[in-house]
């Protein structure tokens, strides 16, 4: 009996692409109308470098005095702030007081900020940076930035008095909005994962939605490319290699789904 074979339209390979090019589309429509407004404020901080130490050589030939008291230790710190959000942060989103950065010290000796300035300013023309030394154990950081758009980093270089045991901690609100950390720079940068890599990877394409149209492309030649994989082991004069057309099958399949996968991470994550 002859076998009729269905046409190529009716074949399930093919139902398979078209269900498979549809979705991208429609995860693509739903998490963007989900897709809520996020204010987030990042802080974190480098450890405290020496720039002056008590048992270098050269503090020998050296004589430094802060308000009359002879200085032999100075330190330095970075402080960095980042908007990790999606939407800007402006000065009215600090209606409610300027971002106080407080640096704690443990040590008995007579630590004071003796400087801070901003290292990098994201741009802003109208940012206002202070700080004040409260008592020997407390001193503050006092920042208000005038424009901060999504991804935004902005660097305050601090130089202490001596090498403190310090802790930092921050006080202060964003309208609708959080504030993360201050947590330690050497911590975050080494939380190097996933998320970092769909970051990575929209980065390079330096917009969003240009990254997903790349992605929604990719995954379009992959599904085509898995369909006719599969149409072709079933044809009699690819039966010797048969084995290695469905390996390579499994493959750009697994491929097509991680496009997915990317396209809905590069959603949630930028």
């Amino acid at each position: 009996m002859n076998h009729i074979s269905k046409p190529w339209y009716k074949s399930t390979e093919m139902k398979v692409a078209l269900i498979g090019i549809i979705l991208p589309f429609m995860l693509t429509y739903i998490i963007n109308s989900f897709d809520k407004e996020k204010k987030e404020l990042s802080i974190s901080y480098s450890q405290l470098e020496p720039i002056i130490l008590e048992n270098n050589g050269i503090v020998n030939n050296l004589v430094i005095n802060y308000d009359s008291v002879n200085v032999k230790n100075i330190s330095k710190l970075n402080i960095k702030l980042k908007n990790t959000g999606n939407v800007c942060l402006t000065k009215n989103d600090f209606s409610d007081g300027p971002l106080n950065i407080i640096v704690k010290y443990s040590n008995a000796i007579k630590n004071i900020i003796l400087q801070a300035s901003e290292k990098e300013d994201a741009g802003q023309q109208h940012s206002v940076l202070n700080y004040k030394n409260v008592t020997n154990n407390n001193g503050i950081i006092i920042y208000h930035p005038s424009l901060l758009n999504p991804n935004d980093e902005v660097t305050i270089e601090v130089y202490l008095l001596n090498t403190p045991n310090i802790k930092i901690f921050s006080r202060g609100k964003i309208l609708n909005g959080n504030i993360v950390g201050p947590d330690p720079i050497e911590v975050k940068e080494n939380k190097i994962g996933y998320k970092t890599f769909v970051q990575s990877l929209n980065s390079f394409f330096y917009n969003k939605w240009v990254t997903i149209i790349f992605l929604i492309i990719l995954f379009f030649f992959v599904a085509l490319s898995t369909t006719f994989q599969f149409a072709m082991t079933k044809e009699p004069e690819h039966a010797d290699a048969k084995g290695l057309i469905f390996v390579m099958g499994i493959v750009t399949l697994l491929l097509s789904i991680f496009s997915i996968v990317l396209i809905v991470s590069t959603l949630l994550y930028t």
